[in-house]
């Protein structure tokens, strides 16, 4: 899927990730990159821009700006450049996930 450019300024989109930093995150820290918060918040946008599977998702996340992947809260890597999670992160993230309690978050 080749993607538009997000049009979504990033005060919006922190504010979605702000929402959803209130889930729990059950997964193991160890070599854990990106947060939950930031994987649903970036599925969440890219359903917005008509993503409809993880690889849509991981394609759609290169056309983020540095400055809309910081505002979802994606910190910089060894090498100082944000990194959007992969398909199978995606599908990890949202295989987990409950979906009560993610309305709920955004509810709010």
């Amino acid at each position: 899927m080749k993607a538009a450019p997000c049009s979504l300024q990033a005060p919006a989109l922190h504010s979605l990730y702000q929402s959803l930093c209130s889930l729990p995150d059950k997964r193991s820290g160890h070599g854990l990159y990106h947060r939950k918060a930031q994987v649903l918040t970036m599925a969440a946008v890219c359903t917005l821009m008509e993503g409809s599977g993880f690889q849509d998702f991981e394609s759609i996340n290169s056309t983020f700006t540095q400055r809309q992947l910081a505002a979802m809260g994606v910190q910089s890597g060894k090498d100082g450049v944000q990194h959007s999670p992969s398909d199978t992160t995606f599908g990890r993230v949202l295989a987990n996930c409950e979906v009560r309690e993610l309305v709920a978050s955004i509810a709010q």
